[in-house]
């Protein structure tokens, strides 16, 4: 969820746009601290880390990708549906490497195997995200370190 307000905030705060972020931080960072004082006693550690979710999720999660698809003059749903789409080049290999992890019980195996396919799963949905202008991006640079490490 981080990352789907993060990149979002780096669009209003370039544009010196950063008076709403501030207040939607400030507003989550209070909502956690309030859900703190009863989720920790009772959840520990777990209670810290559900209280920044839970507030993470009621302000930032929404607020912040709202404003900056306002700021571009974009739909809010085409910034959502991308962000999602991108969160999916993560959240389907992040599954494949926790399902692989748990019922391969060698740590050799989890290294030699799952480890790299999950990498590979990764590197896939990355690529088939970019679109033209990225892909012929990412192929000049790879023709560049290929050229430079052939010299």
């Amino acid at each position: 969820l981080w990352t789907i307000w993060s990149a979002s905030s780096t669009v209003l705060l370039a544009s010196n746009k950063h008076y709403r972020p501030s207040f939607a931080l400030l507003v989550e960072a209070l909502l956690t601290g309030a859900l703190g004082l009863y989720l920790i006693p009772a959840l520990g550690i777990r209670g810290a880390a559900l209280s920044a979710l839970i507030a993470d999720v009621c302000v930032c999660a929404w607020v912040i990708p709202r404003l900056a698809a306002r700021e571009l003059g974009e739909d809010l749903t085409i910034v959502a549906r991308q962000s999602l789409q991108a969160l999916m080049a993560i959240v389907i290999p992040a599954l494949a490497c926790a399902l692989s992890w748990h019922f391969f019980g060698s740590i050799v195996v989890r290294y030699a195997l799952a480890f790299p396919l999950c990498l590979g799963v990764a590197v896939f949905f990355i690529l088939i995200q970019l679109d033209h202008e990225e892909r012929e991006i990412l192929q000049r640079v790879l023709f560049r370190i290929r050229a430079a490490f052939q010299a």
